[in-house]
């Protein structure tokens, strides 16, 4: 967890020096940046913070469009945060993780975890869940941000 977050670090600082309005812009059709922390926030909600922790969904958190139609409480499709707010909410979801690990036990991971729409699963794979859904996010993320910074210096040739 502590490489992806530094990882996510080294990619959040390379999106902030780009203007916020780039980072609400869809590249050839994926997700924006904020629609991707979105996402990461309601993966780490979905996975974590609701059937571990015991507490709601933020309603900043957006589904994957297979996900879309499950009645997710509290959910608000229609936000539309700043940069900022996005990536405050996803810090926070982060930081409660990084200390959940600190305290979990090998003992713990088969324990069963209900999982919103996906049922009973062991607490290995939630936690396995909301690593590889960073994982594959911020590579996308990565993909996205260089089409941004590359885009205008193609478009000037």
């Amino acid at each position: 967890w502590a490489a992806l977050e530094v990882e996510w670090a080294t990619t959040i600082d390379r999106a902030r020096a780009l203007p916020d309005s780039m980072l609400h812009e869809s590249v050839e059709g994926e997700w924006s940046f904020v629609e991707t922390v979105r996402h990461l926030v309601f993966a780490m909600d979905k996975w974590f913070t609701v059937p571990i922790l015991a507490e709601p969904f933020h309603p900043m958190g957006m589904p994957n469009s297979g996900s879309v139609d499950f009645p997710w409480p509290g959910l608000e499709y229609d936000l539309t945060p700043s940069v900022s707010d996005a990536l405050a909410v996803r810090a926070d979801r982060s930081t409660r993780f990084r200390e959940y690990l600190a305290a979990v036990t090998t003992a713990d991971f088969t324990q069963l975890i209900d999982v919103p729409e996906n049922g009973p699963h062991p607490l290995q794979e939630c936690i396995y869940t909301v690593f590889e859904e960073e994982f594959w996010h911020l590579r996308y993320a990565r993909r996205d941000l260089e089409k941004h910074i590359r885009g205008p210096l193609n478009r000037a040739r």
